[in-house]
């Protein structure tokens, strides 16, 4: 995270400087010796910054915050979107603002000739950034800051509903019953087994049904297909390795030469090979990645720490 800190500090410190200085950038002496020149470079980083965070939460509301889509079946749409949210409101606020300095000077943004070549150099360097977090979010700086503080939000409103429907309850009026007058009722419970999403380690869907793996190594049969995923909270987590045959990845990592090689926590393979009556390595090929899918599996570990966190202990009826 230092690093990381530490190279968008540098980089926004050069673009700062492009963008002030435009096609005169090789002319440093001038610039440097000017004061007025450092006070529009320090607030030139400044709102760079700015822009870093806003080009970041477009990108964490367009392909992140979306629980009921899975990361890789976005459409086109999606981008587009992304990109004009990420970077029309930007370029309007900076020629906004520069419009307002060249008006003290008596001068429009084209007599001054910024729309002739500033302008570019601008959209080239607030473009290429938004284009770095389209290709490699995990470069993006503020991407987890703000998936910490959208997780902890949603973590608070569920846990404050939750409460509240807890401690909710509905009186029946006089007149709705001839008899004792009940002081409660609630909604009839699902007399289906539950089973908790977090205990899921492999879910397997066919035309037969579905199997769930859990941890425990008991399967769970019912007759659910693969858009189920599409509404549990933490469905992202859980990547297609196989034709209809799921993993949950909150309990997988990869091992150091690959990331397509995928290796189980040691305590989960522990409990799962030994409720399944199986060995390690047989628990293991349950793991593999077929090469038509390892795109699923590549783009998880891209996006895996953006996944949303909340969620793990909702049920599934089977």
């Amino acid at each position: 995270m230092r690093a990381l800190a530490a190279k968008t500090l540098v980089g926004s410190v050069v673009v700062a400087y492009l963008i002030n200085t435009n096609t005169k950038f090789w002319r440093f002496g001038h610039y440097l010796s000017a004061p007025s020149f450092w006070l529009f470079w320090i607030v030139t980083i400044a709102l760079l910054w700015g822009y870093i965070v806003w080009i970041s939460l477009s990108y964490y509301f367009f392909f992140v915050f979306r629980i009921d889509q899975r990361l890789h079946e976005r459409h086109g749409w999606y981008d587009v979107g992304y990109f004009a949210v990420a970077i029309l409101p930007i370029v309007l606020l900076h020629l906004f603002m520069l419009h307002i300095v060249f008006m003290q000077q008596q001068l429009t943004l084209w007599q001054a000739g910024y729309l002739k070549s500033g302008l570019w150099i601008f959209l080239a360097c607030v473009g290429g950034y938004a284009a770095m977090v389209y290709r490699r979010p995990g470069d993006a700086l503020f991407l987890r800051l703000i998936d910490r503080i959208v997780s902890g939000v949603v973590r608070f409103v569920l846990r404050h509903y939750t409460r509240k429907e807890d401690e909710e309850v509905k009186a029946i009026p006089p007149e709705a019953s001839a008899g004792p007058i009940p002081l409660s009722f609630a909604a009839p419970k699902d007399p289906r087994p539950q089973v908790v999403l977090y205990t899921i380690l492999f879910a397997r869907f066919s035309r037969q049904g579905s199997v769930l793996y859990l941890i425990s190594g008991e399967k769970v049969y019912g007759t659910h297909t693969r858009s189920i995923l599409r509404e549990w909270p933490v469905g992202d987590w859980f990547v297609q390795i196989r034709k209809g045959f799921y993993v949950n990845m909150w309990h997988v990592g990869h091992s150091a030469r690959s990331k397509y090689r995928l290796q189980l926590d040691t305590e989960v393979m522990d409990s799962f090979a030994a409720g399944m009556d199986i060995d390690d390595l047989e628990a293991a090929s349950m793991l593999n990645v077929s090469k038509d899918l390892r795109k699923n599996v590549a783009q998880h570990f891209e996006h895996r720490h953006l996944l949303v966190q909340v969620g793990w202990d909702s049920t599934v009826a089977c």
